[in-house]
Parts: structure tokens; C-alpha cells; sequence
């Protein structure tokens, strides 16, 4: 067999999956699509049976009901879609002991606060949700999530998000160490993850792994939160040792 008919025939067989991989793609599009429609009629249903829990005529039962599922109530401030939305998606566990709130599901609150706000009725919710489309915050469910935390006032969560990132990244931190770029680390990086090995008084580097900027800040995030509750700690011992006929001195030199 020559070489140019073998050549046709492996050729054919890259063609043939060529067309099979699009194939696939093509249905993984249409059942995309299609779980995207389940969920904005699963949200449309969810939002009018929390109406109809939020009833005023029901608020006792209501605030029976999340009693029981150790669910708090909205405040005026917060967002009272919240514990409905939690109690609608969270669930028992086996000994029934414990309702398991489902927290990737909270996010909804937000957009049935966007559709009451918005005059939306319940029963052309999917609807509404398949044809948003805002130029700044996006498209669909995210889109409305996104639009209603910027218009509730997430200014002031960012604002504590990015207080907090700069603790973690302060350089008067006493874990910060500072040391010249090892050779592993490619000129140029910002952002990176060093491994390494201990021996003896000295730290051997073993290799670098870059990390993009959401993972940066997810870090540096992290530990300004955990510098944030040690101060908490500390300003709670103290308070207790003044309450207990200390002072706020002993507890400082004792930590």
C-alpha cells in the first residue's frame, strides 16, 4: 500500500472525528441551553411559592418555620428574600438534626429582590430572565444577581474586601520575608506561589508556580481576614480580663 493512499486514510479518519467533535460540541451547546432553561423555571416556581410564603397573612408561621430550621430572620436592613430563599433550598440532614442550608442557592435572594423591585410577575419569570441582557453587569440570572448587588449597596462590601486585602498584603506583617528573585521565578512575574523544602536553619526553594490575580487577591484576602479575627481575639480578651478586675496591660504582655 503506497504511502499517499495510507496518508488518504488516516486523513479520513482526522476528518471523520473532526466531524464528530463538532457534532458534540453542537449538543453540549443544546443541553447547555436546556439546563439553563430548567433553572430559570426551577427560579420562577421558587419565587412564587416564596411569595406566597412572605404573605404578611403568614409571617407567623413563617418565623415558626425558620425558627425551627435555625434560620434568622431579615432584618431591615438585609435582604428579606434571603431566609425564604434558604429555606427553600436548604435541606435536613439524615437524623434530621440539622437543616443544611445550600449556599450557592442564596445568590437567588438577590434576584428576587431585582424581580419584586422590578414589578416582574412571578408567572413570566423565565421569560424575563432568558432575554435580560445589561451591557455593564451581563446576561441572565448572573446579569440580574450582578445589577441587583451593585444597586444594594455592594460599594461597601468591596470596600471592606479591598480594606482587607491590604492588611494581607502589608509588609509590616511579621510573617513577610523579603529575598532576590530565585532563578525559577520568570523574569517579569508579579504574582506566584513558591514550594519549598526545609533543611536545617535554611529553606530550599524547589520550584514556582504562577497563580493568576484572582487567586492572588483570594490569598491575600484570606490572610487579612485572619489578621482581622486575631485582633477581634485579642480586643476580647482584653475586654474580659478588665471585666474579670484585670487590666488590658496584662493581657497584652501575656500575648
Amino acid at each position: 500500500m503506497s504511502t499517499e493512499v495510507v496518508k488518504n486514510t488516516l486523513l479520513n479518519l482526522v476528518s471523520q472525528f473532526t466531524t464528530r467533535v463538532d457534532d458534540d460540541e453542537l449538543t453540549i451547546r443544546n443541553l447547555e441551553a436546556k439546563g439553563l432553561k430548567v433553572t430559570w423555571e426551577q427560579i420562577q416556581e421558587a419565587y412564587g411559592i416564596a411569595q406566597r410564603i412572605l404573605d404578611p397573612t403568614n409571617q407567623t408561621a413563617y418565623e415558626a418555620i425558620l425558627a425551627d430550621c435555625g434560620i434568622p430572620k431579615a432584618t431591615e436592613k438585609s435582604n428579606c428574600w434571603l431566609p425564604v430563599t434558604k429555606l427553600l433550598y436548604g435541606r435536613w440532614n439524615v437524623d434530621k438534626t440539622e437543616y443544611v442550608l445550600n449556599r450557592s442557592a442564596e445568590k437567588y435572594a438577590c434576584a428576587f429582590r431585582h424581580f419584586e423591585t422590578n414589578g416582574v410577575p412571578a408567572s413570566g419569570i423565565a421569560a424575563y430572565v432568558e432575554a435580560f441582557n445589561d451591557s455593564q453587569h451581563g446576561a441572565h440570572l448572573k446579569g440580574i444577581e450582578a445589577l441587583d448587588r451593585a444597586t444594594n449597596g455592594r460599594e461597601k462590601d468591596n470596600a471592606k474586601i479591598d480594606r482587607l486585602k491590604r492588611i494581607g498584603l502589608s509588609r509590616v506583617n511579621p510573617d513577610v520575608v523579603r529575598l532576590k528573585r530565585p532563578e525559577c521565578v520568570p523574569a517579569g512575574k508579579q504574582n506566584g506561589l513558591l514550594w519549598f523544602e526545609v533543611e536545617g536553619d535554611e529553606i530550599v526553594v524547589l520550584g514556582y508556580e504562577d497563580i493568576k490575580t484572582q487567586q492572588f487577591d483570594q490569598l491575600a484576602l484570606r490572610k487579612g481576614r485572619e489578621i482581622e479575627a486575631a485582633k477581634r481575639r485579642k480586643a476580647d480578651d482584653e475586654v474580659d480580663a478588665i471585666a474579670n478586675g484585670g487590666s488590658s496591660n496584662e493581657v497584652s504582655q501575656a500575648a
